[in-house]
């Protein structure tokens, strides 16, 4: 990570600075520039009075509550009241001295536990005037709390068994899992094949169509996602035609369907398109399309919703580069950022006359339907198309986007540099980082507090203007007819007192606890159920599934068991069934066996049972 600067500022320049900031728009806040802070060194109170002089805010420390359990493990909203977001940062990971790194383009890339997989790809070279290009089929795993980068050894006893190497292909992550579908082969065949490789095994596996089953057609520089249980892929190139259908891989049988639009409004066929995923919608914007019977790059952003499969054109407001393509686009919080890609303006006649590459990383917000620019420190990288990019958490509300390879405009230099953007703030912003620190300070707190809650016998000062604006349980509550909406006290059964702490917590500041073992994320993500908390819930259940592996799958699914956290509980069993025999040689399968003997243990092996018959 970079070194932290700060420099020391006058009131009057604090002043300008957080009244500048006040003004600005949910957009332009993403573009505040340095990290300005006050020394610390200097008196507290000399600072308040001066403070005080200039109309601001009196510089307080969080208020602690009666017992520590409130300020364990809970994330500060901003370090202090002075505080102005920095600027997310550019470095350089590779190459280095201790590394040897493909150059590639085309190839697809993913994050999951914070280690990056790169697969596929190509690189070209003009010898004698003649373009002689390579395609890969080599995985390639970056291990980013390590910073190592090696290629997966494959473990399998029938020899070696891979997809051919490709470009332009797809990849996803689901269940422990990655799955590549489709791309361009090195003779230029456009592929439609389907293959997953275990990241326990270490082992590819093709998916085959079932007899008379529905399989898609051929295609590359398309888009793939993952939705519940499901891999929804759009749109691509055919060889002949650019595609506009949109096709489901059902992950649990893999069996493909076609997903009908129910609205009139379809987008236009497109490829080297991207596509995110962000609460129950699809959005995909710009790339190659062919629209009013000619082909143009459009930077538009259409978005499907993934519940009842209507399509919609987003009306954006801000800036951004028209005519984008071979980009890519990843989710942060509530924001999507873009970078690379190559930018093909035409003229009114429809004929290309100017193509760049995008060197700007860009930020839409979901919430406000805005774009603009991110303006970041440090060197950046060389602007790019047909690269790699993904999202990697680093710290307790951060995270940074990771970028590698590509190609220049011409497709003459391909690069084989990893670089880091970091600083991005990925923590939930329910509201401003201001109002967070804010509303924080009155957690647990009597100031202007005009109910009590009570939980485990114990009273907890509450607000009911909070309660009723950030959580429908409580505003259903607070709004109806039931004797608890007129109480200046209501009890709350079926949550600890602990947990309840980090719930509220979680209501005011619209920021989850972070450090939790897995009985404390269980007790959460049953409480987040109880309470409406969608988010939180969503919050609870990837930080499990992410966390889960052969040696603590069978603990986990005891306590989701215990607490009755189905969704979590089904997961586990999946888990279980599906690594079968390397999690019955675990000493937590072997505690699992003693404690559960005839109920959840006797409802694994029943699965089990039905998995190995089911695949005979």
């Amino acid at each position: 990570m970079s070194e932290h600067h700060s420099r020391t500022l006058s009131i009057g320049e604090i002043y300008e600075l957080r009244s500048t900031n006040y003004g600005l728009s949910p957009s332009e806040e993403l573009d505040t520039t340095y990290c300005y802070e006050v020394n610390h060194d200097r008196n507290e109170a000399a600072l308040r009075d001066s403070m005080e002089e200039h109309s601001m805010h009196a510089l307080k420390k969080p208020r602690k509550g009666p017992n520590d359990v409130l300020n364990e493990n809970m994330p500060v909203a901003s370090e202090s009241c002075l505080k102005i977001s920095k600027r997310p940062r550019w470095k350089q990971l590779f190459p280095n001295s201790s590394s040897e790194i493909l150059p590639l383009a085309g190839h697809c890339m993913v994050c999951c536990s914070n280690r990056i997989y790169a697969f596929g790809g190509y690189a070209s070279q003009f010898i004698e005037g003649q373009c002689y290009s390579r395609h890969y089929n080599t995985l390639f795993e970056f291990s980013f709390s390590r910073n190592l980068w090696s290629t997966v050894r494959l473990e399998t006893s029938d020899g070696p068994l891979s997809p051919q190497p490709r470009r332009h292909a797809s990849m996803v992550f689901h269940g422990q899992s990655l799955y590549i579908f489709g791309g361009f082969s090195e003779r230029h065949e456009v592929l439609s094949d389907l293959w997953s490789f275990d990241l326990v095994k270490r082992k590819w596996t093709p998916i085959i169509a079932r007899p008379g089953s529905f399989w898609p057609a051929a295609r590359a520089e398309h888009s793939a996602v993952v939705y519940k249980d499901r891999m929804i892929i759009f749109g691509g190139y055919d060889g002949k035609k650019k595609l506009c259908d949109t096709v489901a891989l059902n992950m649990r049988d893999f069996s493909w369907e076609v997903v009908s639009s129910n609205g009139g409004y379809y987008p236009n066929r497109r490829c080297k398109h991207s596509a995110v995923v962000y609460r129950n919608k699809m959005y995909v914007l710009g790339g190659f399309q062919f629209a009013n019977d000619k082909n143009a790059a459009v930077t538009d952003l259409v978005a499907l919703n993934l519940e009842d499969m209507t399509w919609n054109l987003e009306l954006m407001s801000g800036s951004i580069p028209e005519g984008l393509q071979a980009h890519k686009a990843v989710v942060v919080n509530d924001s999507m950022y873009i970078f690379g890609g190559k930018i093909r303006l035409q003229n009114s006649g429809g004929n290309v006359w100017q193509s760049s590459l995008n060197d700007v990383v860009w930020c839409y917000r979901f919430d406000v339907n805005c774009w603009s620019p991110v303006k970041c420190e440090g060197a950046s990288p060389k602007a790019r198309q047909l690269h790699g990019a993904c999202v990697v958490h680093t710290s307790e509300g951060k995270c940074s986007l990771i970028v590698y390879g590509g190609v220049d405009r011409l497709k003459e230099t391909y690069y084989n540099d990893i670089w880091e953007l970091e600083g991005i703030d990925c923590a939930s912003k329910l509201q401003s980082c201001d109002s967070c620190e804010s509303l924080k300070n009155l957690v647990n707190s009597e100031k202007f507090a005009d109910l009590q809650l009570v939980v485990d016998g114990f009273r907890i000062p509450a607000h009911r203007c909070i309660l009723y604006s950030k959580c429908d349980y409580f505003r259903k509550m607070l709004e109806s007819d039931m004797k608890e909406s007129v109480q200046s006290s209501i009890e709350i059964r079926g949550i600890g007192y602990s947990t309840f702490l980090k719930v509220l917590f979680y209501i005011y500041t619209g920021r989850p606890a972070y450090d939790m073992d897995y009985e404390q994320l269980i007790e959460l993500l049953v409480a987040a159920d109880m309470l409406g908390l969608e988010e939180l819930h969503i919050f609870c259940m990837k930080r499990l599934e992410e966390s889960v592996n052969v040696e603590n799958v069978s603990s986990v699914c005891q306590l989701a068991n215990e607490y009755n956290a189905g969704q979590l509980k089904t997961f586990c069993l999946e888990y279980i069934v599906k690594y079968f025999s390397e999690v019955v040689e675990t000493k937590g399968f072997e505690d699992l066996l003693k404690k559960e003997a005839s109920g959840l243990a006797r409802e694994i092996l029943r699965l089990h049972a039905k998995a190995v018959a089911w695949n005979q």
